[in-house]
């Protein structure tokens, strides 16, 4: 399995929630309200969440947008979507909101139909991040807002580089391997304009190491090992862990790049 296939990571949400628990224990920034405060989008916006996951983050911004927002889910996951908008609609909140099973690079919108859009972690998920950028492109009006997100080449590379010690690579995140903060800012700037790209960065203290081996587990090739490799990767992990006192330190990087269309 890559990180390009989507249909196998993400055919339930296991890997999504494994990923989004390290976040959740850890972090001491929330990363969602952090994303709202910086994602302008005006009253009553037409807005597409191009592979919107589990809809966690409009959940979490209700008190940050305006309740005059009409609100679109699109996801290739039908399992993940149809969670999304259990979730967006259970808050009471947003205009409207529907959810649309479909893929990122054929996007089924007419020219112009939307004023913002958002992609959050998932552009490093395509096999054409420039094809899909330019849907993205033909579906916002003019003026329009788009906001990327992904990770920094430096997320939590202590993990990944003891992943490394066991399958090899880089030893870097995965994602931003793929698709990273530079890589947004070189397509966007082919159609966009008022680029701008800031950066959240936020220490952990991991204390339970089946958080972290869990993580890269929902990651290939961790995803895709055999069971030997894995004892040695925990292994690793608790090793790296008692040599610390009991503690993983991490550090995340991850990127929001907003432009207007």
């Amino acid at each position: 399995m890559s990180i390009t296939d989507t249909k196998t990571q993400y055919k339930t949400r296991t890997n999504f929630k494994s990923r989004s628990n390290l976040h959740a224990k850890y972090a001491s920034q929330n990363w969602q309200l952090w994303l709202a405060q910086r994602i302008d989008i005006p009253d009553h916006s037409d807005v597409v969440d191009i592979g919107c996951g589990t809809g966690g983050f409009w959940r979490a911004a209700v008190d940050t947008y305006p309740e005059s927002l009409s609100l679109t889910l699109l996801d290739s996951a039908e399992a993940m979507l149809d969670e999304a908008v259990k979730t967006v609609t259970s808050a009471g909140h947003y205009r409207a909101v529907r959810g649309v099973l479909a893929n990122a690079m054929q996007l089924p919108f007419e020219g112009g139909r939307f004023d913002a859009l958002c992609a959050m972690h998932m552009l490093y998920h395509l096999p054409d991040p420039a094809q899909a950028l330019g849907e993205m492109r033909r579906v916002l009006r003019p003026g329009g807002c788009i906001a990327i997100t992904t990770s920094g080449r430096d997320n939590l590379r202590a993990l990944h580089a003891l992943s490394a010690q066991v399958f090899g690579g880089a030893g870097v995140d995965p994602a931003a391997a793929t698709f990273g903060p530079a890589d947004a800012e070189a397509l966007l700037a082919d159609g966009f304009k008022d680029i701008k790209t800031e950066v959240l960065r936020d220490p952990y203290a991991v204390t339970d190491h089946r958080d972290v081996l869990n993580y890269l587990r929902s990651f290939p090739p961790a995803s895709d090992t055999s069971a030997g490799q894995l004892e040695q990767l925990e292994a690793l992990i608790i090793d790296k862990m008692n040599a610390a006192g009991g503690v993983f330190h991490l550090r995340t990087q991850a990127a929001l790049i907003t432009a207007r269309a």
